[in-house]
């Protein structure tokens, strides 16, 4: 769920369901409340595809997260700020049936 709203026309369309990158994403400000580590412990290894796209509130936060991937194949990192357009990008790539 997006937490700012688009008044520009140009934002990026969504794709079809069936071109969709991401099955599950945390987009935005990374911190603890979003339960980050339990999601990557939860989902490293499986057989569903993960985006991780934000920026990390401290740098501990930052090397915690990349500790809990590990290199999982299936998990998807942009620690960094986002601009409008990689957000938008992101949000159009998940699948939101889930």
């Amino acid at each position: 769920v997006p937490d700012y709203i688009y008044t520009k026309k140009d934002f990026i369309t969504p794709s079809s369901y069936c071109d969709k990158r991401y099955d599950f994403c945390i987009i935005g400000r990374l911190n603890s409340d979003k339960g980050i580590i339990e999601v990557v412990n939860a989902l490293k290894g499986r057989k569903c595809s993960v985006l991780i796209a934000g920026k990390p509130n401290s740098l501990d936060y930052h090397k915690l997260i990349l500790q809990s991937v590990n290199g999982a194949s299936n998990i998807e990192l942009h620690l960094d700020y986002l601009s409008t357009i990689e957000y938008q990008t992101y949000l159009a790539n998940q699948d939101m049936r889930y």
